[in-house]
């Protein structure tokens, strides 16, 4: 036995398995990549939690520090020379400047001593400005004339200002500042402040002892995206984006990932607690986190682009060969889908499970065709039968006001309207009945749907007028024939829901033309309207017993004629509403003839 006919004898499972085998190469691929993506996702979680703990100890310190500042401030407020300077300030006495300006030295140093950190410190008063004498002042750089008097006026307690050259004393040092006002028991001196300048660079100094990574970089920046000092010379160009900075100001503390310009960046965050505006950034570049297993990166590029190459090799090669009786199979159910052919048969050499198939889908062609055939002849019978049942239903409502009328005429002794609505009555129902036959002519049709037009005016008076008008050209009206009862249901459904609101003034139009070898037929009227496309989903798909009368028509047009007729609906509320029936006169496909 060759390998071509052991290969037939197998079944489609083990032709499939075989498929299989190549399919483990993906499999290595699959390893790769989850071994690359777990190892990159358990660094990076390290590391951004590292980072982040690192960061709230860094706040937690930074936080500290500035508690310290404010509470030596706080503690020179107290100092006898401060309160020597309160009460001159009160009085307007500025005699004693000089001496206040001596006394207050002892204070300002055993600040700096305590607190390294303090570059300067000025206190402005309206008798004077008091600050180290070792600092050189700068006059020309007024405390009334910067940002920091406007912002300190607005807020109304301590500010904190950041990164910037010192304003007020020679040496233009990078420093933040604290502005604030001393706490008075009145506010005679409100117009005291204190301004501190606090060294940037010890603050960073400070900051870096903290950090884990010193390759990290972290900025101190307003909820606004003001910078206040970063460890960095420049600023990386995220800190300033809005989107950067809404995500920063979502919460007190936290972390995510930004991209930007096609790089990934870690960021961690947390807002300090003093300076509640500011918030302390650690930004990591996901690249240079993830050097540490780049080569595990490479070998799984590498072992995923060998398995593609092979997978698209051999897939193609045994795909087209095992799927090949499948896609015939395909192909010849498409066939029958598209052309309704059941004579196309499945031709295999294999004894395969997909054979079997294919021998069952012939079975299945035959015995459809078949049952298609019994089907049609169901189906003649069944239309029959329905089309008997939907002639058979009467509605009673009309019945009912009919003989209820007749029977109060009857009662006010109005002989003539009751003779005239039983021979109505009784006409319109041999006109109904027809001999049991379906179509009769036309001329039969108008005096059916006119008999019922006149029992319902007497029954609602005054209610609604009606004209017909029929336009056959040279034919004559006994000389059409149509199917019966379909002008009635159409003028009953404007009677009983047209004019449902109205007491008077209803107008329905019937109109009858022929055009070409079709015949027309409109009825109008200026009743309620209709929703167009629930009546239209109504007459498909029926959900209510709402709509029998039109159902009712439209069901026995596609009985008689299928194709060959058309039903249309147009509506304007309490304008006109149409129903034009559209009906070829070629031929029709009827079960009973005229009488």
């Amino acid at each position: 036995m060759n390998f071509r006919n052991w290969l037939h004898q197998l079944s489609y499972k083990k032709r499939i398995w075989l498929s299989f085998v190549i399919l483990i190469t993906l499999a290595i691929s699959v390893t790769g990549t989850m071994t690359y993506v777990i190892a990159a996702a358990v660094l990076k979680r390290n590391a951004s939690e590292l980072s982040q703990n690192s960061l709230n100890k860094s706040a937690q310190v930074f936080d500290e520090k500035l508690r310290q500042i404010i509470v030596s401030v706080m503690t020179l407020t107290i100092s006898d020379s401060f309160k020597e300077i309160v009460k001159n300030v009160s009085s307007g006495d500025s005699q004693s400047y000089y001496q206040l300006l001596s006394s207050i030295q002892s204070p300002f140093s055993q600040i700096q001593a305590l607190e390294p950190a303090v570059q300067s410190i000025l206190i402005t008063t309206a008798i004077g400005e008091f600050y180290p004498t070792n600092y050189v002042r700068l006059k020309e750089n007024s405390f009334f004339d910067t940002e920091m008097y406007t912002l300190i006026k607005e807020y109304q307690h301590a500010i904190w200002i950041e990164g910037h050259e010192d304003l007020f004393f020679r040496g233009k040092d990078k420093v933040i500042t604290l502005v604030m006002q001393p706490l008075m028991e009145d506010h005679q001196n409100s117009d005291i402040y204190i301004i501190v300048n606090i060294k940037e660079s010890t603050l960073i100094d400070m900051i870096m002892k903290n950090i884990e990574e010193t390759t990290q970089q972290f900025y101190l920046m307003t909820d606004k995206g003001i910078p206040v000092f970063s460890s960095m010379s420049r600023p990386s160009d995220i800190v300033n984006q809005q989107q950067f900075i809404t995500q920063i100001n979502q919460d007190l503390k936290g972390r995510f990932e930004y991209k930007v310009n096609k790089s990934d960046y870690l960021v961690n965050y947390a807002s300090l607690s003093l300076a509640e505006d500011w918030n302390l950034l650690n930004i990591q570049s996901k690249a240079d986190l993830l050097k540490q297993i780049r080569l595990i990166k490479w070998v799984s590029i590498l072992i995923m682009i060998a398995c593609l190459l092979l997978a698209m090799i051999y897939s193609n090669i045994l795909t087209g060969f095992l799927l090949r009786p499948l896609i015939t199979l395909r192909n010849l159910m498409i066939r029958v889908e598209h052309t309704n052919d059941l004579t196309v048969r499945f031709e295999s050499e294999f004894q395969d499970e997909v054979a079997q198939v294919g021998r069952k889908f012939n079975s299945m062609l035959e015995e459809l065709a078949l049952s298609i055939k019994e089907t049609e002849e169901i189906e003649i019978r069944k239309r029959k039968a329905e089309i008997k049942a939907l002639q058979a239903q009467i509605d009673p409502h009309f019945l009912y006001n009919t003989l209820n009328t007749i029977y109060w005429k009857a009662q006010l002794n109005q002989s003539e309207d009751v003779k005239e609505m039983v021979l109505s009555l009784s006409r319109m129902f041999q006109l109904g009945l027809n001999n049991g036959f379906e179509f009769t002519t036309l001329e039969k049709e108008i005096e059916h749907v006119k008999q019922y037009l006149f029992i319902q005016k007497k029954c609602y008076t005054n209610l609604f007028d009606y004209d017909v008008v029929v336009d056959v050209g040279d034919d004559f009206i006994v000389d059409i024939t149509i199917l019966k009862i379909i002008l009635q249901p159409l003028v009953e459904n404007s009677i009983l829901h047209g004019f449902k609101n109205r007491r008077s003034g209803g107008k329905i139009d019937i109109s009858i033309r022929k055009m070409m070898d079709l015949l027309i037929i409109v009825v109008a009227d200026n009743g309620v309207g209709m929703n167009v496309d629930e009546i239209k989903s109504n007459l498909q798909f029926p959900t209510q017993k709402t709509g029998y009368a039109l159902r009712n028509i439209y069901h026995r047009l596609q009985l008689y004629y299928g194709e060959d007729s058309e039903m249309f609906f147009e509506s304007i509320p309490d304008q006109k509403t149409t129903i034009k029936l559209i009906i070829s006169m070629k031929g029709r496909d009827g079960y009973g003839e005229t009488d």
